[in-house]
């Protein structure tokens, strides 16, 4: 199966719009964000989700990252912890908890690297100053 055909399955699969929309990787990063993230992060990342109280150190506010980083934003950082090759203890033993697995069946590596760094990128775009 091709790239395109892959992301166009998994956008039918997952109820994203079939449409260009999903080669812009803000947008798409911010659907996946939303679809995959914000049950604990929140809609704007302020750690806010409706998961959130269920967690005993509760979610951080990821639109706080590069001011809590030394204005640094930690892209490298972020894109181990969304694949799983670094763990937090609140999301399991696989990334956040199993996205590195579910994002994985997406349409292999190339279609991962993508939509891992659609996310980080969406996530720079919320940073607050």
């Amino acid at each position: 199966m091709t790239f395109t055909k892959t992301v166009f399955a998994a956008a039918l699969i997952i109820g994203l719009p079939a449409s260009p929309l999903l080669a812009d990787e803000a947008a798409t990063g911010g659907n996946m964000y939303r679809l995959y993230c914000a049950s604990c992060h929140g809609e704007s990342g302020a750690g806010d989700g409706p998961v959130a109280s269920a967690l005993i150190n509760g979610a951080p506010d990821l639109r706080m990252l590069s001011k809590k980083n030394g204005g640094v934003f930690p892209e490298a950082v972020l894109r181990t912890l969304i694949d799983g090759r670094k763990t937090m203890r609140a999301h399991g033993t696989y990334a956040m908890p199993v996205w590195g697995r579910d994002l994985s069946a997406i349409g292999g590596d190339a279609a991962t690297a993508q939509t891992i760094k659609g996310i980080v990128e969406y996530l720079r775009g919320v940073q607050m100053r």
